[in-house]
């Protein structure tokens, strides 16, 4: 498993270039609003098209702007989760994960939903609606969404920023059970320096110019490098590992 990301995009007052390679892990984008975190999450899922570069997932080329590849978003193995609800309101748990199944023969829908609802723990709640939820259960709900198709990565743009402290620990726990349980790379960006330290197999730190640096959080930590990621550092040292 692997995704490399090279993406160049421009638009008023900003300028993202960044370049990125990621293998079968957690990686967490990290740095100051307004960074390119999110617009980076945007161009790997085809919802923001770059002005140049190219990004593949295990080898498989989704966008090249010198060959002219800019697969569909619909077509991109990505499961993408943001943060707010974006389950419909008018369908229950179970029509928003068939939703996401529209290319799976019908009879093999509901066994799907299922798998979904028992890896994460949504039976009881499958003809619920969404504003029958609580937060948690709301983010449960589209994690399976998101996973029903059976992508290759997951894509998390800062899930859990609506939610309180024990819900989101509770959330942090869910990502590192999917990582487990469905063995896939995921990519999240955060703007939380402990949900990045304690989940991130490698950190990507994204500085005014784009990326920064590149290492597991042990190594930023013990030795930032820059002036950029020391302030970004600061005032956290008690992460620092042994």
């Amino acid at each position: 498993m692997s995704i490399s990301a090279r993406i160049v995009k421009r638009v008023p007052g900003f300028e993202l270039d960044v370049a990125w390679d990621i293998a079968d892990e957690l990686a967490v984008l990290f740095g100051y609003s307004g960074s390119g975190k999110s617009m980076t999450l945007a161009a790997l899922a085809g919802l923001v098209r770059p002005d140049a570069g190219r990004i593949t997932c295990n080898g498989r080329v989704l966008f090249d702007s010198l060959a002219a590849i800019d697969e569909r978003p619909q077509n991109r193995p990505f499961g993408y989760v943001t943060q707010g609800c974006t389950l419909f309101p008018h369908m229950t748990v179970r029509g928003n994960i068939e939703y996401a199944l529209r290319e799976l023969p019908r009879k093999a829908r509901p066994e799907r939903v299922d798998q979904m609802a028992t890896a994460l723990q949504l039976h009881g709640l499958l003809q619920k609606r969404p504003a029958e939820l609580s937060g948690g259960q709301k983010q449960r709900a589209q994690f399976a969404r998101a996973l029903a198709r059976r992508p290759h990565a997951l894509l998390l743009d800062e899930p859990f920023t609506a939610l309180d402290a024990p819900i989101r620990a509770e959330m942090r726990e869910l990502v590192r059970q999917v990582r487990e349980e469905f063995g896939m790379p995921v990519i999240l960006v955060t703007h939380d320096l402990y949900e990045a330290y304690t989940l991130a197999d490698r950190m990507i730190v994204y500085g005014g110019e784009g990326v920064v640096r590149v290492g597991t959080p042990c190594e930023l930590f013990k030795d930032p490098g820059t002036p950029q990621i020391e302030a970004l550092l600061s005032g956290e040292r008690l992460f620092m590992c042994g």
